[in-house]
């Protein structure tokens, strides 16, 4: 894989999470100015997208530990995709309500 050493590296990885911190944190940061609710929701939003992203872009390749490891019920993913409406109804409401602090703190 390209950008990878032997020992795991990803370049993108490495200046993925940070470069989506700080974005959430200046949208944060558009609404609050106390820099722990800043740090805070940057990070919660943070580890929330790039999971999103990762659930969404990649389904079959297993994470972390299980990195490598074929996938043992391929069932429990099918099952999950009756969730798929929720789930983004959840980010629609918190999006909105972003927006919404946003436009009010203008």
């Amino acid at each position: 894989m390209e950008g990878r050493t032997d020992r795991g590296f990803e370049t993108f990885k490495f200046f993925r999470s940070p470069g989506v911190a700080a974005a959430w944190a200046f949208v944060v940061s558009l609404m609050c100015s106390s820099w722990t609710a800043i740090a805070l929701a940057g990070e919660g939003f943070t580890v929330a997208a790039i999971e999103t992203y990762k659930t969404f872009f990649f389904p079959n390749k297993p994470r972390g530990k299980f990195a490598g490891m074929p996938i043992t019920h391929p069932s429990t993913s099918r099952s999950g995709v009756r969730f798929v409406p929720l789930y983004f109804g959840i980010w629609a409401i918190v999006l909105v309500h972003l927006v919404l602090g946003i436009v009010q703190r203008s």
